[in-house]
């Protein structure tokens, strides 16, 4: 699946969403001080998640309503001793890796043509 395809199937479901009228309540968690389980997290590194990201899972998780905002890969569920239950579906998401190149490099040139 293509960023774009990505960026087009998360809009056409907050419209959806919108349209039916199927949103939760706004609480605003952080005003109490309740600011755990709000932003998706790796379940592993426990690095939140950010972007783009953030709104699939959230979305995810209020569909499915599962009770943690906390995510891992398949590799990390087996390395963690766990296994993904038969007929369950991965959760699309973006990783963007930032590459460092050196000015005056041919990589630069090519990078910048």
């Amino acid at each position: 699946m293509s960023v774009q395809q990505l960026y087009e199937r998360v809009t056409n479901q907050i419209i959806a969403d919108i349209e039916k009228g199927d949103l939760p309540v706004w609480l605003q968690p952080w005003k109490s001080g309740k600011r755990g389980g709000i932003i998706p997290i790796n379940a592993v590194t426990k690095k939140p998640y950010n972007g783009l990201n953030v709104l699939m899972l959230w979305a995810e998780r209020q569909e499915k309503q599962y009770a943690l905002a906390e995510w891992l890969t398949y590799k990390q569920c087996q390395e963690a001793g766990g296994q993904v239950r038969k007929g369950e579906k991965s959760t699309p998401g973006i990783y963007v890796n930032k590459q460092v190149i050196e000015k005056g490099t041919d990589e630069e040139r090519l990078c910048h043509s």
